[in-house]
């Protein structure tokens, strides 16, 4: 009797038992950042000369400036620039966590909500007790000749949040989209991502100016990268030498990723034995399928390059290089 009552004790007492909720972490977070941001005027564009109506929308004269406000939605409510849920601790406020629209406001001085119907940061104000001073709105000024913005400046990053809201009209989000719209007068151009792509660009010519020392006083090989960059293209077999150093490196000038994908193919010799195969009528081709003199079908190109390489295809892969060799391309 004893012992089962002490059982049932246990089950109640376990039962009562209140788990203390795990407290969440707060992670700390700096809402700025350490890069620039280079608006960058977009080039080429020259309106000399015409009348102030025959103007595209948006134009700056020399030595203007466009100021540039937050942008509204169509029924006149401001774009919400920051995050108003999530809470981090900051360097400047290590015991308060505060939202990204709380620590700007803090640091700014100002109330930035964007909601706020009475002395709006945005909207620009009017003071009840002095009725003379009257506060603009927001703008972001940029010359014509565009600025830089340092993101771990407070100033240039309201501006730069600014900037970004009006990537449906006047600023371009990246120099790759500065010809998506015609209004577009300002891209905006990440210095770190132009510098890394920059990298990327010398790396992948002096790569290219590399393979092209290896091959350059090779005539079949300079042929064989013309061939494959254009299979449709004849090469008389008489075409001189410097004249295919030329053209090979003109690719290499203009395209030096397309010059690298041709001579580090690991089946650029079958695929140069394949297309020299249809030029002296040893292969037929039909769209992108290849077929033999007695119209058997090989396949397309990925199949034959592993028919020529079959050792048991051997007699086959014999045939089609004599005839190629016999053949005057």
């Amino acid at each position: 009797m004893s012992e089962n009552k002490k059982t049932t004790e246990q089950e109640i007492k376990k039962e009562t038992v209140v788990k203390t909720p795990v407290e969440k972490k707060i992670e700390f977070k700096n809402f700025l950042e350490n890069r620039l941001i280079k608006i960058v005027p977009i080039e080429t564009r020259d309106f000399s000369g015409q009348t102030v109506e025959s103007l595209p929308e948006g134009f700056i004269h020399p030595n203007a400036r466009r100021s540039l406000e937050l942008h509204k939605d169509p029924n006149g409510r401001f774009t919400q620039i920051f995050n108003t849920s999530n809470r981090y601790l900051t360097a400047e406020f290590p015991e308060e966590p505060l939202t990204e629209l709380e620590w700007f406001s803090r640091m700014i001085g100002k109330d930035l909500n964007v909601h706020k119907k009475d002395d709006n940061f945005w909207a620009g104000h009017m003071e009840k007790g002095n009725p003379t001073l009257n506060y603009k709105p927001y703008e972001v000024t940029l010359p014509r000749e565009g600025r830089t913005l340092d993101l771990n400046n407070l100033d240039d990053y309201l501006a730069y949040k600014v900037l970004t809201t009006n990537t449906h009209r006047w600023i371009a989000p990246s120099w790759e989209n500065r010809y998506d719209r015609p209004t577009y007068w300002f891209a905006m151009v990440d210095e770190k991502v132009a510098v890394d792509r920059k990298t990327e660009k010398i790396k992948l010519n002096l790569k290219a100016t590399e393979e092209f020392n290896k091959i350059k006083d090779h005539r079949e090989l300079l042929m064989e990268c013309l061939i494959i960059k254009d299979p449709n293209n004849v090469i008389s077999s008489t075409a001189s030498s410097e004249w295919l150093f030329n053209q090979v490196y003109e690719m290499l000038e203009n395209n030096p990723k397309q010059f690298l994908t041709i001579v580090e193919d690991p089946d650029r010799e079958e695929k140069v034995m394949v297309f020299k195969a249809v030029r002296a009528n040893a292969i037929k081709k039909s769209g992108d399928k290849y077929y033999t003199l007695g119209d058997e079908p090989l396949g397309k190109l990925g199949e034959v390059i592993g028919i020529l390489r079959n050792p048991a295809k051997i007699d086959f892969r014999k045939k089609v290089e004599f005839q190629i060799e016999n053949h005057n391309i």
